[in-house]
């Protein structure tokens, strides 16, 4: 009996060693695969940024061609327009000279555009140190009656903009501007009904960013990734080299494109400059706490929680963000947060403020609201820390969030 049960238990044994080594071997062999796999794919995305340099040398040879034929048909229409004279009696132009004037103009404006994409750096000459932030207010001020004078039928645009102080850039500031313009001018496109216009600049992770994000119509999915291709419109009437000529700017400051839009949700695009100066010993330290600091954006309003979580991202922090508030409560019960920024409701948020302290009682509270709807002197189970009143300054916001996580608020 006891050596049927030695026997059994060798048996046993052996059988498990074998399962063993056929594990391990498995174990190998599958971290071989994954090996190569990943050698492969960094093969392939290697090989996508060569073709995507490759396209971009192609087409910036292509445009300078254009350019230097546009160049001779252009200047015998600006040289006769300068010269013809009015020949009617009232003193006004022939109609043929004005539709002369009118390609005169294009032909122009194209040859410009064919030229900015040709160049593969800035100019010298015009090359500073300066704030982008600086930039994006002059963008405004340049497209405020555009803004503010919508054609009829159309409707109005509500703008918000949010401007940190941010780290000098540097680069030709009249191209970032004209960057600027653009991306506004496709975003007031974008909502011929009217809408909201959120724009936003901070410093992130050696960039400075700008956020432009409209309410309007979104890009299928189908055509976003030939959206800044040269020439690629689908309105009519368009050439379809702003965006292509935009990013163009961008990729000559060393610096990116970036386009997000989903249905319903609008478009938003981010403009990533390189700063001049990298971030000082205490910069760093600092990023390095906000990157463990966790923070939960309750909020209903796709615009408002976008951009909350666009800035706050930007400045290292780990951010989650909720589009309901049963979404949130579900992230709470599996996440430990440092704070919650819940959005305003309608009804009693006094409510709303008693569930989340309930929840998670210790966590720094700040919602977005009406001061007077909320208690924000800590003493009550309904007490908040922090109230962020609408529109929502996002400095002040940004400040007082940073006091409240490192416990300097007052």
């Amino acid at each position: 009996m006891q050596r049927k049960q030695s026997t059994r238990l060798e048996n046993d044994a052996e059988q498990v060693l074998r399962v063993n080594r056929s594990t391990v071997s498995m174990v190998a062999s599958l971290r071989k695969e994954n090996q190569d796999l990943q050698k492969t794919l960094a093969r392939k995305e290697a090989m996508l940024q060569s073709l995507g340099s490759q396209k971009d040398e192609l087409i910036a040879a292509i445009c300078s061609g254009m350019v230097r034929k546009l160049k001779a048909p252009v200047r015998t229409l600006t040289d006769y327009i300068s010269r013809s004279k009015p020949l009617t009696k009232s003193g006004k132009p022939l109609k043929a000279d004005m539709e002369l004037a009118t390609a005169a103009h294009q032909l122009t404006t194209l040859s410009r555009s064919l030229e900015t994409l040709s160049k593969r750096q800035c100019e010298r000459s015009k090359v500073l140190l300066f704030d982008i932030g600086d930039v994006v207010q002059e963008a405004i001020a340049q497209m405020r009656y555009q803004l503010t004078s919508r054609p009829k039928g159309a409707g109005p645009i509500n703008l918000q903009y949010y401007l940190r102080e941010v780290s000098p850039v540097k680069g030709d500031p009249e191209e970032l501007k004209a960057v600027v313009t653009e991306l506004i001018s496709n975003a007031m496109e974008a909502m011929p009904q009217g809408g909201d216009l959120y724009i936003s600049a901070e410093d992130s992770a050696g960039y400075a960013c700008v956020y432009i994000q409209d309410s309007g119509s979104s890009i299928p999915a189908e055509i976003l990734p030939r959206i800044t291709d040269p020439f690629f419109t689908t309105k009519d009437g368009k050439d379809g080299l702003g965006l292509s000529v935009a990013r163009a700017i961008l990729a000559r400051h060393k610096g990116d494109l970036e386009l997000e839009s989903s249905p319903g949700c609008g478009t938003t695009i981010t403009i990533r400059m390189p700063l001049f100066k990298e971030e000082s010993r205490q910069g760093k330290t600092g990023s390095r706490k906000r990157k463990n600091t966790r923070i939960l954006i309750m909020e209903e309003d796709h615009m408002i929680r976008e951009l909350l979580f666009h800035v706050l991202s930007g400045k290292g922090y780990r951010v989650d963000a909720a589009e309901t508030f049963s979404e949130g409560f579900e992230r709470l019960k599996g996440t430990l947060f440092d704070m919650i920024i819940a959005g305003a409701v309608s009804g009693d948020g006094r409510t709303l403020i008693r569930r989340i302290r309930k929840a998670a009682p210790r966590v720094r509270l700040a919602v977005i609201g009406l001061p007077a709807d909320f208690d924000s002197d800590g003493g009550s189970s309904e007490s908040v820390d922090l109230v962020i009143g609408k529109p929502i300054d996002m400095s002040w916001a940004l400040n007082r969030i940073s006091e409240l996580l490192s416990g300097r608020a007052k």
